[in-house]
């Protein structure tokens, strides 16, 4: 018997979102031998969990439980999951809310990850008809194809060739946290890192098993659909947004553990102080744009910076001179 443990973190301030969720995974083509425990962490929220799904039909094969917390974010919630997860549990799905699953997800997974595999992930509706994998630099570069190699052309299942799944990973965010399923029974011990509560807790998590060498495996079907719940992330990326300075804070202090946790070769690090340069540009230009409006939070932001990257601070003249050349030529982003 094939035991998958769902693990759902829930903060919500709409209705509908969870029963949305818990639907999909209800109505999953599971393998005969496949039983699944969802565990849904209650993060304090303004909408009871229990309400969203108490009338539902569960099969014999699907069960679930609410495990409630003080608030504490979605890396919290996760780890408060995995601590519960049953001892016999052979694999672990991540679901959003606020996302759901088409039908076979789960079953494609079983088949990706087979025998050996330990990390596994999909495409989905980002913004549809928009996907994850049509919105990356990295899956519409011809020569990403060299990376991997199909092994089921029905299923349009592909494996990293060795270590090139963590490169992938650095280079680029491209595996959407709602379409992850991972071999638990390799990485049990394993856990989100709550520091990194505005961003990164979950690209972190999955360079840790990217970086075991063990096979990481993919496919490019759509398998499942985002919607706009409450998402710390995504919440933070409008421009207009007090909470885009966080996320960039947030961001900078992920890369920087990444820099001091994992060996990198010399492309490796030439990625990542890219991505460093990037985030502290964002954050230099973020700084001095919105002085103007809340000075106090500026100074605040400004003592984060320093406390945390002295020499971005350093630079920050420099970046945001060339931050201001891009913002007119339209091509600023963070």
């Amino acid at each position: 018997m094939t035991k998958i443990a769902a693990i759902i973190p829930f903060f919500q301030r709409k209705s509908g979102f969870l029963t949305a969720a818990v639907q999909s995974i209800i109505g999953q083509r599971l393998p005969d031998d496949a039983r699944v425990h969802i565990l849904i962490v209650n993060d304090e929220s303004p909408v009871d969990p229990l309400s969203e799904i108490s009338h539902l039909q569960f099969p014999e094969n699907v069960s679930f439980e609410i495990i409630a917390q003080q608030n504490a974010g979605p890396a919290a919630a996760r780890n408060n999951a995995l601590d519960a997860v049953p001892a016999e549990t052979e694999f672990v799905a991540f679901l959003d809310s606020d996302d759901v699953w088409f039908e076979d997800h789960l079953r494609t997974a079983m088949r990706a990850l087979g025998d050996e595999g330990v990390f596994y992930f999909s495409d989905n509706y980002e913004d549809r008809p928009v996907t994850t994998f049509e919105k990356t630099k990295y899956f519409s570069r011809a020569a990403s194809a060299g990376d991997w190699e199909i092994v089921e052309p029905a299923l349009n299942i592909f494996q990293f060739k060795p270590r090139l799944a963590f490169k992938a990973f650095i280079r680029e965010y491209i595996s959407q946290t709602s379409t992850v399923v991972y071999r638990f029974s390799r990485f049990r011990d394993l856990r989100f890192d709550s520091d990194l509560r505005y961003s990164g807790e979950d690209y972190f998590f999955w360079l840790s098993i990217a970086n075991s060498g063990s096979p990481v495996t993919f496919s490019s079907n759509v398998n499942g659909d985002r919607d706009k719940g409450v998402s710390v992330y995504r919440d933070a990326y409008s421009w207009d947004s007090p909470k885009v300075l966080v996320r960039l804070l947030g961001n900078l202090l992920f890369w920087k553990r990444v820099g001091a946790s994992f060996k990198l070769d010399d492309d490796d690090r030439q990625i990542l102080d890219e991505h460093i340069n990037k985030t502290r540009m964002g954050i230099s230009y973020l700084i001095m744009r919105n002085s103007r409006r809340d000075r106090a939070k500026s100074v605040g932001a400004i003592f984060s910076f320093l406390k945390m990257d002295p020499l971005g601070i350093a630079q920050s003249p420099a970046l945001i001179m060339k931050a201001i050349g891009l913002a007119k030529k339209g091509l600023l982003e963070f």
